[in-house]
């Protein structure tokens, strides 16, 4: 016992250095002072630069910022260390090999690694296995773009499956402590809707268990296994619970949340508008991505080769080398259903043939449960290009409606072709089936997977158009049609080579499971040639879209975000509290003006509802410049005619506050909202009726004497000095938010309410006053204590029970 514990724990500790190789193999340029420019990450920088500044100055944590939308709750943009004993245990990983990229694909492979010993797969087999599932393209796709906390998220997934598969195998403490530090971990990345997939999945998993106990006569057992999950899951949400409840309390007034708006009741109302949720939704065929990648084209910003047709085509036409050469590094070769893509998602050729495989050979619950959540993401991902169910969970599903990019759903397909592609390797090399058995297995599933993708080598040209939307985009830009004839012609080519070299991956593969039946070839080898043929499969299609090429200097990276000569112009207006509005790109999907101003605009993916109502009815059509003004817009930036941005002084912007000499009281949010559309913010207020009787002091005029400045400013935290000839009717400048916020009219208790949809406003009495507006979520103390207390709570059980299996190893050695 004692020697064999040994040669497990050394197996293992092989395994985990084979990993790290692995990772800094495909992350060399890491270790040479390099790091990759994220998109998202880009954004992260300007989104969070005013609260990172203030935290600098004065070592607090703001939990609001004026830096995006005119301002909102900055909850999920930047705030102090949780205390959470989840967050530091996946410090454990992620700090020694940076937040990112590396710990990321590591993280994935030791979690999904100790899923399959879980399940009493072999070390070798199991580390086959866990790079299937992280080298999935998905999630080298999402590094680049910098959505790490979806990619952590994932990489956690498999422990809590790990988890629920050792309670029901009876292993009531084990399994449970396991499920709670994996589900911990998975609940404290904060991207709940890849932890939301995994509760679907799970739920079926516990639906499965539940009539196989019933059938096997089990339900104590079910119902002890219950017992503990429950106790698990609540270990692992309440230190989780100060983020949780931030973020279920923040969705409420999110575009997550319900709409006050009512006109449109075609549209859902209590979570995101239909068509913006399911906007990134995979096509039906698109779904053969994942057994042939470049199926549908690779991604919309694609890099050609000189050999391609576009390339040859640009030289006939008299195109100078260095210019088509250029042409042919962002190329839409991208034809499928989704607006834009960085690339496929593919888990393997291999590994599709595997699961075709395990279908057959795999028994009981386990092939159920995961054939069943591969057809469940499979569906769901294909959103409104399914709506027949898709529209069904959107309508009625709790919270499935708080989620978009629904394609993202796909992570439950990978998950579970790769687990299910080992165990049938498992029952391969355990040899649990006759020879014959084994060999009509590997005819299905080889001519199901390898006779498709050779189905379209020879056929695919003519079985499709190959026409995707942004040829649409390129006519109406002017590219000749020999322009766009030439990029179909090398989506052919590439659906073609893609589905041949598909189908030499499987054949190959299909060859060593033959010669390993059939005694010809020894286990050790087998597993080898195996292990290199997925390896490599996944490695190179991966460096299709994350190679050393994405790698940049660090100073590069930190330093991505420059002052143009607009913003330095700008800065130099010391001001207190103006906007800037950018003209001269996508305002509401940019943050990089939100790194040196108050924008108008932002990166969010949950804006206040509110304000995207605004962005919805005044902005989409059009530019409505009043209400650019009583934001206090002060500069624009626009676009030019030689096509470099310039800034405009706007000198009709409304500044901080101001009082008005008018009051229109209108029935309701809507009709608030549609009044915005023809009136005059210098002079009239528009506020709801239920906000009436705080209106009852004011003297019903403006004395043109009275005035108002801002005179302090800081996220969170607003001073205005006043001096106020009569009681007056002020609207700031500030963006409505019903709670949280502390008003004081010298030093006593006030309130506000809300003007013009989404601004602030109060009747100030007569007389000189100090007003200050302060941020203070106070409700989230008890949530935060509970977070911490149970952190403390949880590190003993994790002690505990490490003390208690030495001791138990010690006894087994006495």
């Amino acid at each position: 016992m004692k020697n064999k514990f040994k040669l497990e724990s050394f197996q293992h500790v092989i395994v985990v250095f084979v990993f790290i190789a692995i990772c800094l193999a495909y992350f060399y340029p890491l270790l040479q002072n390099k790091d990759i420019i994220q998109s998202d990450m880009v954004n992260v920088q300007g989104m969070s630069k005013e609260l990172k500044d203030y935290h600098q100055k004065t070592g607090e944590y703001a939990q609001w910022t004026n830096s995006m939308f005119g301002g909102m709750p900055a909850y999920q943009i930047y705030e102090a260390p949780p205390s959470n004993i989840y967050f530091y245990i996946g410090q454990i990983v992620q700090r020694p090999f940076s937040y990112t990229s590396f710990a990321i694909i590591l993280m994935s492979l030791i979690c999904f690694y100790i899923l399959l010993i879980t399940l009493g797969v072999s070390s070798w087999l199991a580390a086959i296995g866990a790079f299937a599932y992280a080298f999935g393209s998905y999630n080298f796709i999402i590094i680049d773009a910098g959505h790490i906390t979806k990619a952590y998220a994932i990489a956690t997934l498999p422990l809590v499956v790990a988890g629920f598969f050792t309670i029901f195998n009876k292993k009531y403490i084990g399994g449970g402590l396991l499920l709670a530090v994996g589900l911990g971990l998975n609940i404290a990345q904060s991207h709940f809707q890849i932890t939301y997939y995994l509760l679907l999945a799970i739920a079926i998993y516990v639906f499965i268990e539940f009539i196989y106990s019933i059938k096997e006569k089990l339900l104590l057992h079910f119902a002890k296994s219950m017992a503990v999950i429950l106790v698990a899951t609540i270990l692992a949400v309440l230190p989780n619970l100060y983020e949780l409840y931030k973020t279920y309390d923040y969705g409420k007034e999110s575009m997550r949340g319900p709409s006050e708006l009512t006109l449109d009741n075609s549209q859902n109302n209590q979570g995101l508008d239909k068509d913006y949720a399911f906007g990134w939704s995979y096509g039906k065929m698109e779904s053969f991505t994942l057994l042939i990648p470049n199926i549908y084209g690779g991604s919309s910003h694609y890099e050609l080769s000189k050999s391609s047709n576009l390339y040859k085509e640009l030289i006939n036409k008299g195109v100078p080398v260095g210019n088509a050469s250029e042409a042919i590094k962002s190329v839409p070769t991208y034809w499928g259903a989704q607006p834009f893509t960085s690339g496929p998602v593919y888990i393997g050729a291999i590994i599709c043939f595997l699961f075709v495989l395990g279908l057959v050979l795999v028994k009981g619950r386990m092939k159920w449960w995961l054939l069943s959540v591969a057809i469940l993401g499979l569906i769901l991902s294909w959103g409104k290009n399914f709506p027949m169910i898709n529209y069904l969970f959107f309508d009625f599903l709790p919270g499935y409606n708080k989620f978009r990019t629904v394609s993202m759903i796909l992570v439950l397909p990978c998950f579970a072709m790769a687990l299910l592609g080992i165990l049938a390797l498992k029952e391969i090399i355990t040899g649990n089936n006759s020879k014959e058995a084994l060999k009509k297995a590997m005819i299905i599933a080889g001519g199901a997977t390898g006779g498709l993708s050779l189905l379209f080598v020879l056929f695919g040209g003519g079985m499709f158009d190959f026409i995707g939307i942004s040829d649409q985009s390129m006519v109406a830009q002017g590219f000749p049609q020999w322009y766009i004839d030439a990029i179909v012609a090398d989506r052919i080519s590439m659906f073609k080579w893609d589905s041949f070299r598909s189908f030499v991956y499987i054949a190959l593969a299909f060859g060593a499971i033959w010669l390993y039946i059939s005694n010809k070839m020894k286990a050790k080898f087998f597993l080898l040639s195996l292990s290199l043929l997925i390896v490599v499969d996944l490695y190179m299609v991966d460096k299709r879209f994350l190679n050393n090429d994405n790698f940049v200097p660090k100073r590069k990276v930190a330093g991505i975000i420059s002052a143009s000569e607009n913003d330095a112009s700008i800065m130099t207006d010391t001001d207190l509290g103006y906007r800037v509005f950018n003209a001269a790109g996508n305002p509401f999907n940019d943050s990089r003006t939100s790194f040196f101003h108050h924008s108008i605009g932002g990166y969010h993916g949950a804006k206040l509802h509110r304000y995207q109502d605004v962005i919805e009815s005044q902005f989409s059509k059009g530019i409505n410049v009043k209400v650019l003004n009583m934001l206090n817009t002060r500069y624009f930036i626009a676009p030019s005619e030689d096509g470099r941005p310039v800034v405009q002084r706007n000198t009709a912007a409304l500044g901080n506050a101001w009082f008005v000499d008018s009051l229109k009281i209108v029935e309701n949010a809507d009709a608030e909202l549609a009044e915005l559309s023809n009136f005059e913010p210098a002079t009239t207020a528009i506020v709801d009726k239920r906000f009436e009787p705080l209106t009852k002091t004011w003297s019903k005029s403006k004395d043109s004497l009275s005035t108002i400045k801002l005179t302090e400013y800081a996220p969170g935290k607003l001073t205005y000095i006043v001096d106020a000839k009569q009681n007056e009717l002020a609207v700031f400048s500030e963006i409505y938010y019903p709670k949280y916020w502390e008003i004081t009219i010298d030093g006593q208790k006030s309130e506000m309410f809300r003007a013009n949809y989404i601004l602030r406003s109060m009747v100030i009495p007569k007389g000189n006053h100090t007003i200050q507006f302060k941020f203070i979520p106070t409700p989230w103390n008890l949530a935060n204590k509970i977070s911490l207390y149970s952190s403390f709570l949880i590190g003993l059980i994790i002690l505990g029970y490490f003390g208690w299996l030495v001791y138990q190893l010690k006894k087994r050695k006495d």
